[in-house]
């Protein structure tokens, strides 16, 4: 998940999502709401944000489930002895989540400033791809790999580089910095829509 799917679901659905309203010059709609512009971008962002809330519980409920439902279908196999270890699960989502931040603000950055959502999804998989620099030394600058990091960081003879530096804090600063580059780019365009 940390690997594959959460960045992909945060790429996609990202660019996806904000590139409804360029459709049909839904824009000039929204634009003539009695809305700020920061209202505007606050408030797509925030169902971004519950779209990921709900990919989290999905994942947990499958994960959960897959641990405990095989002894309904197979017989003789005894219920799980152990509970699950939801703080557990939910400490390391909250930290999925941190380091997933700095890939959602700026694929919406890129779909907020570009109408062809080719723009945004073709730049977030080549910034994904930089898979490889996970055995670079500096490559814990490229905020698409902070949840690869923070996986592998747990696995014991990773090829993953050893990070210094508080990749939590990194990914969190990079999205506020994204954010508001985002929001300059979009308040600043000429055209909105």
């Amino acid at each position: 998940m940390a690997i594959f799917f959460l960045p992909l679901c945060a790429i996609l659905a990202t660019s996806l999502l904000t590139q409804i309203e360029y459709r049909k010059t839904a824009w000039k709609q929204v634009h003539t709401l009695p809305l700020s512009l920061a209202t505007v971008v606050v408030s797509k962002l925030a169902v971004m944000f519950v779209m990921l809330g709900q990919f989290f519980v999905l994942f947990n409920v499958g994960v959960g489930l897959s641990g405990t439902l095989h002894w309904a279908m197979v017989a003789g196999v005894p219920f799980p002895a152990d509970p699950l270890p939801l703080i557990d699960f939910l400490r390391q989502d909250a930290l999925y989540v941190i380091d997933c931040l700095p890939i959602v603000a700026l694929q919406y950055a890129l779909a907020l400033r570009y109408a062809n959502f080719l723009v945004s999804v073709g730049f977030g998989f080549l910034l994904w791809v930089a898979l490889a620099a996970l055995s670079w030394k500096y490559g814990y600058l490229i905020p698409y790999t902070y949840v690869m990091v923070d996986y592998l960081k747990q696995v014991p003879g990773s090829k993953a580089a050893h990070v210094d530096a508080d990749i939590h804090i990194s990914a969190l600063g990079y999205f506020l910095v994204f954010i508001a580059i985002g929001y300059a780019m979009f308040a600043t365009r000429r055209q909105k829509g």
